[in-house]
């Protein structure tokens, strides 16, 4: 028998030398006497492959865990008295005489042990690209041009890739605009894996680069890629990289949420004054984002014009910080709405109650926070609302101004 230090390694040739030593060892496959074990424990695992059994199925036939098998094949757990030996010995004779085995069926299980081995030699990467939280556009520009030459455009999708530039799947993640955990739940993975694939922490398997690559060209199928432009994959970059986050959404959203959710007469108001003016809308509408769904107040579609109104009130009574919570929460739905409806219109109405120094303070705010609001309407929204969206309607919308303000302190209650 061939000698090797690790019997994981062998290649097909070794292989077939220490087949050919088991074969003689066990009559033909027709018994496994303990002693075999005791002179080689990772004999084991030449004799699981030739039965064509992964670790968790031989675990179970022994009565040990998958924890047992993998570390005694590894050689971290040791079996050197024979005594020990004969608890697996005859379940494993029991294992070979029911079992048809020849050279043929071993190589073929050899080959797949082999594809799913964490072990195997695995290629060191061609081209190293910045992790995604070093990179800047610049670099995202650079790589994205030698991803578009690799794939012919995200066209051409070959496992290759992944052994050549294991961090194009950082790139694919950028184009598709997903996130680590949308992207593992996409293609049933998990992220943890992506992450440490993206950082070269690990390197991937051909059984995992196939299946993986495999699961990139579905998604791409969903990608318009004549027009995929710069711009739009750059947006993409900063959406990920958390850009926009400067206005802490995320503890907004916290206290905000709930608020949000709470029905108020304001919307009632709202609705009977569309219903006066003969404007049809579906209230409480459900419209798809890029990454997940949003509940809109109202929803406005005639002559393919789409208009998104959500609308709240707010008074002196309550803290400063609630109204924040709510323009953010409103304002960023509106971001993910446009980044798939390029053509959405967005209106805000709010109702404030109170002095005209809140309304000082709610507009100074707005100045600087608001990025994706089309049409702010601040109290006056019973004479503006209607006439604005009639003149969008009406495809004149060039009568109005972005970000157009009610400033009317004295309709103020």
């Amino acid at each position: 028998m061939v000698v090797l230090e690790n019997l994981r390694d062998l290649n097909e040739d070794e292989f077939k030398q220490v087949y050919t030593y088991i074969k003689e060892k066990t009559n033909n496959f027709t018994e496994f006497k303990k002693e075999l074990i005791v002179e080689n424990n990772q004999l084991l695992l030449i004799t699981r492959i030739c039965l064509g059994l992964s670790q968790k199925e031989f675990a179970k036939n022994l009565n040990v865990t998958k924890d047992w098998c993998r570390h005694t094949e590894a050689g971290r757990n040791k079996i050197i008295h024979l005594k020990i030996a004969e608890r697996y010995s005859n379940k494993i004779e029991n294992l070979l005489k029911n079992s048809e085995i020849n050279l043929e069926k071993s190589l073929h299980f050899y080959k797949r042990y082999i594809l799913y081995s964490k072990n195997q030699n695995l290629i060191e990467p061609e081209i190293k690209f910045k992790p995604f939280s070093k990179m800047t556009e610049e670099d995202l520009i650079y790589y994205l041009n030698i991803i578009k030459r690799e794939t012919n455009n995200f066209i051409e999708f070959s496992p290759d890739l992944l052994i050549k530039i294991p961090q194009s799947l950082t790139i694919f993640r950028i184009v598709l605009c997903m996130s680590y955990r949308r992207l593992g739940k996409a293609i049933n993975m998990d992220q943890s894996h992506l992450r440490q694939y993206e950082h070269l922490k690990i390197k991937m398997k051909p059984v995992t680069r196939i299946y993986l690559i495999n699961k990139i060209k579905e998604l791409f199928k969903n990608i318009d890629t004549k027009n995929l432009t710069i711009n739009k994959i750059s947006e993409n970059f900063r959406i990920l990289s958390g850009f926009y986050g400067n206005r802490n959404l995320e503890a907004l959203l916290k206290n905000g949420l709930n608020m949000l959710s709470k029905p108020n007469k304001f919307e009632d108001e709202i609705a009977t004054l569309l219903l006066k003016n003969n404007i049809k809308y579906t209230k409480y509408a459900i419209l798809d984002g890029v990454k997940k769904s949003f509940n809109i107040d109202f929803f406005i579609e005639c002559n393919n014009t789409k208009i998104a109104l959500e609308v709240f009130s707010y008074s002196n009574l309550k803290k400063k910080s609630d109204i924040k919570a709510k323009v953010c929460i409103v304002d960023h739905r509106f971001q993910a709405l446009k980044q798939k409806y390029s053509n959405l219109i967005t209106i805000m109405c709010i109702k404030i109650i109170g002095k005209p120094i809140l309304y000082d303070y709610v507009k100074k705010y707005f100045d600087i926070e608001l990025l994706n609001t089309d049409y702010l309407l601040i109290n006056y929204y019973n004479e503006s609302l209607p006439q604005i969206i009639k003149m969008l309607l009406l495809k004149r919308d060039d009568l109005f101004d972005p970000l157009f303000f009610c400033n009317l302190h004295e309709g103020l209650e």
